[in-house]
């Protein structure tokens, strides 16, 4: 029998009250990347500074219910920024970048569940 996803919560940083926002920068300022996973992704507190500077950006962290410390990592969906990347236009797709999960929680499906949960994020910041 396979085994069931865990439960992530995607918690969008940009529209929370300063204390809770600051609780959960200081959360992602604690993740870690594992040996050679830092040329794929920047230094999270500095990503999530700099998304929440940028109308455009929409960081958020990846908690898991009832989980000591909850943060288990983070991301940022990017409107206007697909056709960076080639894709055709600006306005049909938002880009996910600056996506990590914290090395010592790495190989539990987390990230697999915080990209399903990505992707409703992502229709909620468009509609």
């Amino acid at each position: 029998m396979p085994t069931p996803a865990p439960t992530v919560v995607l918690r969008a940083l940009k529209p929370l009250p300063a204390d809770d926002c600051g609780t959960l920068l200081a959360a992602i300022a604690k993740l870690q990347v594992g040996p050679g996973q830092d040329s794929f992704v920047g230094e999270p507190a500095a990503m999530a500074a700099h998304a929440l500077s940028d109308p455009q950006r929409h960081p958020f962290a990846i908690t898991v219910p009832g989980r000591d410390g909850g943060v288990v990592g983070m991301g940022v969906l990017h409107a206007g920024a697909a056709a960076e990347t080639g894709w055709p236009d600006s306005g049909s797709a938002i880009l996910l970048r600056g996506f990590l999960v914290d090395h010592r929680t790495q190989r539990r499906g987390y990230g697999t569940a915080a990209t399903v949960a990505a992707v409703e994020l992502a229709r909620d910041l468009t509609a």
